[in-house]
């Protein structure tokens, strides 16, 4: 499934420097959000073309990044562009889209789930499928960066009292620039109360991705007093959202 958008997105992704790790990883983390996003969009028994829709949002949910690393040498977005505008922007230019889709219908929810994935929370007044689509690719994106980002932290950092308030407060945090290492572990960590899905919360507690994190703070944060109230109550919500 998807060979042929997968073929176009490698040749796209070989137009910038495969060396640097930067573009590399982002080529890798487009393939996993992918392959997250077909086997959510598969346990919600979604039709075939519906699968494909998915797949394909998730493929591209990034591909602003690669334009993104060569223009500014930086992924972050407060200090360069919006990624998934830089996107859409780009899948748009010239009809770049119809190199992975053949139904200009769908093109719309493509769209759609690009421009949302990075965003605080959903906008309003979409429609059921583009609401649905969104959620997934939400989730996706989420998973891969749970399980392979903010996996190593230096010893003895200070964290923010104001992100950390999120986890009391079960809510994600809003990206600022003056995050550290521990900072960003306590904003992966918050990212599972923006979580949708079963198979994602499933995924979460099976690659025991919350207690990974909360260990990497306790090495190197030794001022976080209240980290065994704080895993007790993860760990309650995770299991809560699990039928």
């Amino acid at each position: 499934m998807l060979d042929i958008q997968k073929n176009e997105f490698k040749k796209y992704f070989e137009k910038f420097d495969t060396k640097n790790e930067n573009i590399s990883r982002k080529y890798h983390h487009s393939i996993r959000v992918m392959n997250h996003s077909i086997e959510i969009a598969k346990t919600l028994n979604l039709s075939e073309s519906m699968i494909e829709i998915v797949g394909i949002s998730g493929l591209l949910h990034d591909i602003g990044r690669f334009e993104q690393w060569k223009m500014y040498k930086t992924y972050s977005d407060l200090n360069s562009v919006n990624h998934a505008e830089l996107g859409i922007e780009i899948l748009k230019k010239n009809s770049y889209i119809k190199k992975y889709i053949f139904n200009s219908n769908y093109e719309d929810i493509i769209f759609k789930a690009i421009y949302e994935h990075n965003r605080y929370k959903l906008s309003e007044g979409l429609n059921s499928n583009e609401e649905l689509v969104c959620k997934i690719i939400r989730d996706s994106d989420k998973l891969d960066i749970m399980e392979t980002q903010g996996n190593y932290v230096q010893p003895n950092l200070k964290f923010h009292k104001e992100i950390l308030e999120n986890i009391y407060k079960k809510q994600c945090c809003v990206n600022s620039d003056f995050e550290n290492d521990a900072d960003r572990i306590i904003k992966i960590i918050c990212f599972i109360y923006d979580i949708n899905f079963q198979y994602s919360f499933r995924y979460i507690k099976e690659k025991n991705i919350l207690d990974n994190k909360l260990q990497l703070l306790e090495a190197c944060c030794p001022e976080l007093v209240d980290l065994c109230n704080i895993e007790k109550n993860l760990n309650s919500y995770l299991n809560e959202q699990i039928i």
